[in-house]
């Protein structure tokens, strides 16, 4: 039959000639498709061929399907010749109401993941001798899966791997180092794993697949409970007694079950002519992992030459940092390797090498000319004299193929556009004269250009900035260079917590017509507009010029941005500014200040985020902290004067920003609850603190090789650490869905999955449910916003047995009491989940703001439905797939033979096609009952206004037509003359504060508290001070007994405290000499500097 008929009733036949000549790409889609097809009930069997070509193929061999190639032809066709400026996922067009084809989608990224760890062989090619003569580049397999062992010997170089000694010589440990590296190449790491018998050969050394030895776990290493991970501050989780005690989540590449054990081996024999790999013994197969490049792979430190060793070795004595061991191995042989691997062997320092071949060019010519060579993106603003203006100088796409920031590609290479620069009338005026000035004082010709600003962009940031573009950060660092010249850096959230840099900019200034250059020219020209498009929020600090050229550019570059305001440089540094310091208060109000201090930031810092999650509620709270530093207590302490203060510098300082910080405002945005720009800060630090610093007097252009080869070494451990989240294990995961989730995705999707219990429910329609806390829990687990939970004694929901130990192994955590000490208001909430065509969403927001389902969308799913019995990874956001994060930058998928490159497109169409809400499989069943909201008892029903657990006594009256504002009635505080008239135009407030004075004076639970040492030895300077002079004999022995007493006292509690800790520390003392002292951890001291 012709390929093209469409007869159904007869089958066509695809013969092996016409597939050998398709290309091998084409080939293989071509077999791809028919077996999709054939397994797809919803898609026609006979698939027709409609290449013109196949019409006169015949051929006796045949497939048992016929397989149509126009559409799947065309397709391929398109994506090999993609069009300039055009989407390279243009063949991937998406309804976004259609969740059928993303559904489609979503199955070819698991087929692609699940084919990754098919079986593959390899081959180690070595240099062998055979019957005498040199044979060069064999493979040493080829012989070890024969049955037959009769064959010849294949010798190793016996001049380069003599065999005295045998296998405890020199020669052989030369060969085991060279069998590793070859290793690393094919895809694999190699090991040894013992001797064994092999007939007709004696004792072998078996080598074998890194994934062929079980994982072991460490001895001290505890089942549960785990440490917990959180998106944001998730250092916080290693810190205290909890945390330092708790297990880590472990992720390793060894199997943890036999079957999934790789079975790949081979044997090397010795005799006395030299090392031979043993034939018809072993298996060249590998099997239950995936092929891997060798930048995937930590290099074994091992396998390091013998001189870098001893370099390492001779220098550990320097106290240098493991980043600068790290760096060293790196710059020195082109390896990345662990800091734990070089514990051991300290670390080194590194001279960067100044830009060679360059000696008598500008440093600005200098810049560029590295930049073009290293093919970076940038861009270059300079003024040419003849015309008074200003230019830009755009070289993008200077590799000869690269993909950009949105999966399409540039078939052309822009090096060397030029156009100007207009700017408004003020910038242009300020512009003109900073050059004019600029060119008098460093009397610059007038043929000369002046290079004012220098943009640049690394290809694998960029792929970066496309992968999580939700969140940006920008700001300025200073004193990077001799020069003086701004550095201006960007930076988003990558799906592991870490911040990556993706545009870095030498600026002249930091006026206005600088940050206009940046936002309005160099993000749309660098950065493809699809990628803007995405960007949700954008975190700035103070800086006025900065945020207001945000705002100008916001509607044509970044159109769905929201620019959110830095709460630590709105409240910390602006209370540091306005606030006056304890200085001006006695010794006896300094505890009383701090604590009220402490307790009024936090109050404010609780509008950023989720504690006030409606405009409503900021109102209320914000009145309410108004009442708060109003009381009697603070009034007749502090005095007004520190009231009026705080008044005004809220009032002055802080609301009018209110449009910029509130999470209200931005509670439906992907932004992850970020509301500071301390993470930019903590990047801008490691720019001048890291193992290769920036240091304030070195030349331009050694600052920018040094950060592109710091970028460089941080890209390459990112690669490390999403290929081992991809083809590793995760050893604390209960849930299969692991496997293909990064590690905060998993950890984030397990804690709202293991909470699901804690809250019940009621169907008040056919797709709507009311979902609140269990009674015993409700004043912490919506109030806290974080997954903590209440004693298991005091819990009567009957959770299940494999529920609590995922928290502390006996039950859930217990409150922290620090959360009931804060005064700032906790707002009660009903959570509604309504169902959406075949989805369910809820009205908390949690999956719009990190792409993962929320706690009450699993309660009702689990309970409200039949069937349902596990997450899956199918539920979360493509930004959390390991598939996603490993493969999503285009420089791995072109690495990747195995790979589809229409796996680009794919996850750009579901990144566009985000889900909306949690999907409900097709084989659960709705079970719930329907009540009468009517009837429904109180504790369900939304809250007209808002209603706060910590101030039960709190009514807030319906609101005020004509002022547009609630009234909360009731009783009357004291308030300052100067505020009273403010207050009284907004609310009536009615508010218990009587029960504060013991959290006020409660200096225990005060953040950063200072040491034993600061806190009493200005009390001992003064004792010594005044008793010179005037004390006895029997003032000093008293004064000795009382200090002997308690350190005696602190003795025992930290004698009690190590044992609890080793237990063996008791039966070590009770034999033989014992320490009149006990080991204890202390932090290192950084003698009186400002990191004591």
């Amino acid at each position: 039959m012709a390929p093209g008929n469409d007869d159904d009733s007869s089958s066509s036949e695809l013969s092996h000639d016409f597939l050998d000549k398709l290309s091998p790409n084409l080939r293989r889609k071509l077999i791809y498709a028919a077996v999709e097809r054939s397994n797809d009930p919803g898609l026609p069997k006979t698939i027709n061929v409609g290449s013109p070509k196949a019409t006169n193929v015949g051929s006796p061999k045949t497939y048992s399907r016929n397989i149509d190639l126009c559409e799947h032809k065309q397709l391929t066709e398109e994506r090999q010749k993609p069009k300039v400026g055009e989407p390279f996922a243009h063949c991937f067009e998406v309804d976004n109401n259609n969740e059928r084809q993303i559904k489609l989608l979503q199955d070819k990224i698991d087929l692609a993941s699940k084919n990754l760890n098919s079986d593959w062989s390899t081959k180690l090619v070595m240099d062998v001798y055979i019957y005498g003569c040199r044979y060069l580049d064999v493979d040493i397999l080829e012989g070890c899966n024969k049955k037959e062992n009769n064959g010849p010997l294949m010798y190793f170089d016996i001049i380069k791997y003599p065999s005295t000694n045998g296998f405890s010589g020199k020669g052989f440990d030369t060969l085991c180092r060279d069998l590793c590296s070859k290793s690393l190449d094919s895809g694999f790491k190699l090991i040894k794993n013992g001797k064994k018998i092999r007939k007709l050969f004696g004792y072998c050394q078996e080598f074998v697949c890194s994934r062929g030895v079980l994982y072991k776990k460490y001895s001290k290493c505890k089942d549960d409970p785990y440490r917990k991970t959180s998106f944001n501050n998730n250092r916080k989780n290693d810190r205290g007694k909890a945390g330092k005690s708790m297990s880590r989540q472990i992720t390793t590449f060894c199997p943890i079950i036999a079957q999934c054990r790789c079975k790949f081996c081979f044997y090397v024999g010795c005799d006395a002519f030299g090392f031979f790999a043993v034939p018809g013994y072993g298996n060249n197969i590998h099997s239950s992992h995936a092929k891997l490049l060798s930048q995937e792979i930590l290099f074994p430190t091992s396998l390091l030459p013998k001189d870098t060793k001893d370099v390492l070795k001779d220098l550990i004595n320097t106290n240098a940092s493991l980043g600068v061991a790290v760096n060293f191995v790196q710059q020195r042989t082109g390896h990345m390797i662990s800091r734990q691997n070089v514990h051991w062997l300290g670390g080194i320092s590194k001279n960067l090498s100044k830009i060679g071949n360059m000696e008598n060019m500008d440093s600005s010519e200098k810049m560029v000319r590295y930049l073009k060579e290293k093919k970076y993106d940038h861009m270059i603003l300079y003024h040419k004299t003849n015309d008074k203006k200003l230019y830009n100088d755009i070289n993008l796409g200077c590799s000869n193929h690269r993909t950009n920031s949105v999966g399409y590609t540039h078939n052309i290479t822009l090096s060397g556009f030029t156009h100007s620069l207009v700017l408004p009338t003020q910038e242009e005026h300020d512009c003109n004269k900073y050059v004019n000035g600029t060119r008098k004082s460093f009397e610059i010709n007038e043929e000369q250009d002046v290079m004012l600003g220098l943009a640049w962009v690394n290809p694998f940031e960029s792929d970066y900035l496309r992968l999580y573009p939700e969140v940006i950060f920008v700001d300025v660092i200073a004193d990077t260079n001799k020069d003086n010249r701004h550095l201006f850096t960007a930076t988003g959230k990558a799906s592991n917590g870490k911040m990556f840099t993706f545009l870095r900019a030498f600026l002249p200034n930091q006026q206005g017509w600088v940050f206009r250059w940046i936002f309005s020219v160099v993000f749309p020209n660098m950065f493809h507009k699809q990628v803007l498009e995405n960007v949700q929020v954008i975190i700035s600090d103070g800086d006025p010029q900065e945020f207001t050229q945000i705002d100008a550019c916001r509607k044509t570059v970044f159109p769905n941005a929201f620019r959110q305001r830095c709460g630590f440089h709105i409240v910390r540094m602006g209370w540091k500014s306005h606030i006056p310091g304890k200085s001006l208060f006695v010794q006896e109000q300094r505890v009383f200040y701090k604590n009220v201090c402490h307790h009024l930031k936090t109050w404010i810092y609780s509008w950023m985020k989720s504690c006030c999650e409606t405009e409503d509620e900021y109102e209320v709270s914000k009145h309410m902290f108004f009442k708060f530093l109003n009381t009697v207590q603070i009034r007749n302490r502090l005095g007004t004067y520190f009231i009026d203060k705080v008044s005004d510098f809220v009032r002055k300082h802080v609301e009018v920003h209110d449009n910029n910080f509130c999470f209200f405002r931005r509670k439906h945005l992907r932004h992850f609850d970020e509301y500071v720009n301390s993470l930019h800060e903590g990047t801008n630090n490691a720019i001048r603190h890291s193992a290769a610093p920036i240091k304030a007097n070195m030349c331009i252009e050694n600052t920018l090789v040094v950060l592109n080869e710091n970028s460089s070494r941080m890209n390459r451990k990112q690669i490390l650490n999403t290929s081992k989240e991809m083809h590793g294990t995760k050893v604390y995961a209960k849930l299969e869905c692991a496997k293909s989730l990064s590690h905060m995705g998993y950890s984030m999707l397990n804690e709202a999955w293991l909470r699901r219990h804690l809250y019940t429910s009621v169907q008040v329609s056919v797709n709507k449910w009311y979902v609140i806390p269990c009674k015993d829990v409700s004043n912490v687990s919506e109030v806290v916003g974080s997954p903590r939970g209440i004693p298991m004694e005091s819990n009567n929901m009957g959770l299940p047995k494999d529920i609590a130990p995922a928290y502390n192994g006996t039950g859930l955590p217990k409150v922290n009491e620090k959360c009931k000490k804060d005064l700032y208001p906790r707002f009660k909430r009903v959570r509604v989940v309504t169902k959406v065509g075949n989805t369910l969403k809820c009205s908390c927001c949690y999956r719009d703001r990190y792409g993962i389902g929320c706690v009450h969308e699993y309660h009702i799913i689990c309970n409200q439905f039949s069937g349902y019995n596990t997450p899956s990874h199918r539920e979360c956001s493509i930004r959390w797939w390991n598939m996603y994060n490993n493969y999503g930058p285009s420089s791995m998928v072109r690495s990747k033979e195995e790979i589809d490159l229409s796996l680009l497109g794919i996850f750009f169409q579901l990144q566009k096609n985000d889900l909306k809400g949690l999907p409900i499989p097709d084989y659960c069943s709705q079970i719930g009952t329907t009540i009468d909201e009517s009837i429904i008892a109180e504790e369900f029903k939304p809250a007209t206004f808002p209603i706060c657990y910590n101030y039960p006594n709190l009514t807030v009256l319906p609101k005020d037509l004509s002022s547009n504002t609630h009234k909360i009635s009731g009783l009357t505080q004291s308030v300052s003359q100067s505020q009273k008239e403010v207050m009284n135009q907004l609310f009536d407030v009615d508010v218990d504060f009587s029960n504060i004075e013991g959290v006020l004076n409660d200096d225990v639970d005060m953040p950063n508290a200072r040491s034993p040492y600061i806190e009493l030895k200005p009390y001992f300077d003064d004792l010594t001070k005044y008793m010179e002079g005037y004390h006895t004999t029997s003032d000093m022995m008293h004064i000795k007994c009382f200090f002997q007493e308690q350190i005696s006292h602190f003795q025992q509690l930290a004698y009690k405290d190590v044992v609890s800790k080793d237990s063996s520390m008791t039966k070590r003392r009770k034999n033989g000499l014992v320490s009149s002292t006990i080991p204890q951890s202390k932090k290192a001291k950084a003698h009186g500097t400002k990191h004591y």
